[in-house]
Formats: structure tokens, C-alpha cells, sequence
């Protein structure tokens, strides 16, 4: 089942013990849900953050025409200490202005202006499946 819903692009299954009851609005252990992950390695080509740490990471990838395009972004995974490591090799590589061949995107909802960064940073990242891999993935 796995595969298939693999094949047809779907975020994952949902399967429950055939002898289990449904029970509405109730979770219980009969139900399991597998999300289906795809793994990408991807250019980091701005953050949204303090002086001191990083919140996100906005990520970009090369299409097959050769331009770099932004994405999406990541927020999770990090934990504080890599985020403030991340943060200072950050300042190395900030620049004014985004390397995106397009107009950027905005920042991740909920946080505050992106700062560019030259795209010397590569990440390999774990994201659920919609339907359509990030460029590179």
C-alpha cells in the first residue's frame, strides 16, 4: 500500500486492525498513519533569525533550466546550539540581495525578514511528499 500511494504521490496511508471499531472522534493504537518522506539535498540561500541564532532556514534548489529558485524553508530539526553555529557561520556568507534568479518569495509565515546569503551551504532535508520534490530533491 505504501508504494502505491508512493507511486500516486500522496502524503501517505492511514490503515487500522481489520478487527478494530470506528470509534468518532476517538484515536486509539487500531489506526496508524504513515507519512511518506522524501530526503533532498538543497542550497541554503537565506535564514529568518536574531543576531544570535537561527529561526529558519530558506532553502533553494536549481530547475532544469539552470536557474535557482527558492523552495520553501525548514524550521525544525535544529537544535539550539546548531542554531546559533549556523547563525555565525551565516555571517560569512550574508549578502544584500537574494541570488535567486527570480523576484524572492516572501519569509515563512510568522517570522521576520529574510537575510540573503551567498548559496555556498548545502543540507540534506526530510520533507512529506505533496506531489511535487523541490527542484534537486
Amino acid at each position: 500500500m505504501l508504494n502505491a500511494a508512493r507511486s500516486a504521490q500522496r502524503e501517505g496511508i492511514v490503515a487500522k486492525r481489520s478487527n478494530s471499531i470506528y470509534l468518532p472522534g476517538q484515536r486509539n493504537r487500531a489506526w496508524i498513519k504513515t507519512a511518506i518522506r522524501t530526503r533532498g539535498t538543497l542550497l541554503v540561500i537565506g535564514f529568518v533569525g536574531s543576531s544570535r541564532s537561527v529561526a529558519a532556514l530558506v532553502l533553494g534548489a536549481y530547475n532544469a533550466d539552470g536557474r535557482l529558485e527558492q523552495v520553501g524553508h525548514v524550521s525544525s530539526g535544529l537544535s539550539v546550539s546548531a542554531r546559533r553555529q549556523l547563525r555565525e557561520e551565516f555571517r560569512a556568507l550574508e549578502r544584500p540581495a537574494s541570488s535567486l534568479t527570480d523576484d524572492p518569495a516572501a519569509a515563512p509565515d510568522g517570522y521576520g525578514e529574510v537575510r540573503w546569503l551567498t548559496p555556498a551551504t548545502v543540507v540534506e532535508v526530510d520533507f512529506l511528499a505533496d506531489g511535487s520534490a523541490p527542484p534537486g530533491a
